[in-house]
């Protein structure tokens, strides 16, 4: 009977100890893509927004849906599992070189460290507690995307150019733009080899997220040979950036 007592107490202990763990749950995106986030189901933010904080939860792993506001732009489900130990997670939306979307972990704080910052990739995240308190803060930076060197793209233009049909240029274009980056300068390149206004405007439509140098697209307008293609890609990019 004494051996029972003891084994139904430590249960009872071991339930409370896991029943105290108690997360607090960041989604974020950096590129203001605005968004809404279901958990297991359940809607958590009446308007959409490119950042969300749910604090008080308590289960380990949790079914996440991101749908966001830009009906363009795919939405994604994923299953996240909570850490050992109580605490803040933040995970940032990021996408695949294919085009996808899906969480990447960013930061993981215990619970006693409460503040937290969202830093600039690349950044140092310091204790704010100081050095006497030094804290394990789990910090996943970013990869930067760099565009093509000059000898990559050049066989890169070759291989589009060596395709009969347009519709094959095109699959094969994407497919580049996929798994690259890219400067402006080489967006227009990659316009310059089709005759048409409608697959040119979709290439720049295409590999617009995939451009570093965004700020330059407008240097794209002067290769559409009708004032509606560059209406339709100033559009596209109003769009993108809500």
């Amino acid at each position: 009977m004494k051996n029972y007592l003891i084994f139904t107490l430590l249960c009872l202990f071991s339930f409370t100890t896991f029943a105290q763990n108690d997360y607090e749950l960041t989604i974020f995106n950096k590129r203001e893509k605005k968004f809404t986030l279901f958990i297991n189901g359940i809607k958590q933010n009446d308007h959409p927004t490119d950042e969300v904080t749910i604090p008080g939860l308590t289960d380990r792993k949790y079914n996440l849906m991101i749908i966001f506001k830009n009906k363009n732009l795919k939405s994604f489900q994923e299953e996240i599992t909570m850490p050992d130990e109580s605490g803040e997670i933040a995970y940032k939306i990021k996408r695949k070189k294919k085009g996808d979307f899906y969480l990447k972990l960013y930061a993981q704080i215990p619970r006693e460290y409460k503040d937290f910052i969202h830093v600039e990739d690349n950044e140092e995240v310091v204790d704010s507690e100081g050095p006497d308190n030094e804290v394990e803060v789990v910090v996943v930076k970013e990869d930067e995307c760099k565009p093509m060197t000059s000898s990559d793209f050049d066989s890169a233009k070759k291989s589009i150019k060596s395709k009969a049909f347009s519709e094959t240029k095109i699959r094969v274009a994407k497919q580049i733009i996929d798994y690259n980056c890219f400067t402006v300068s080489q967006v227009g390149e990659l316009m310059k080899i089709f005759s048409f206004d409608d697959s040119k405007l979709d290439i720049a439509k295409y590999a617009f997220d995939k451009t570093t140098d965004k700020g330059n697209y407008y240097k794209l307008n002067d290769l559409f040979s009708f004032d509606s293609s560059i209406e339709k890609l100033q559009k596209f990019i109003k769009n993108q950036e809500k």
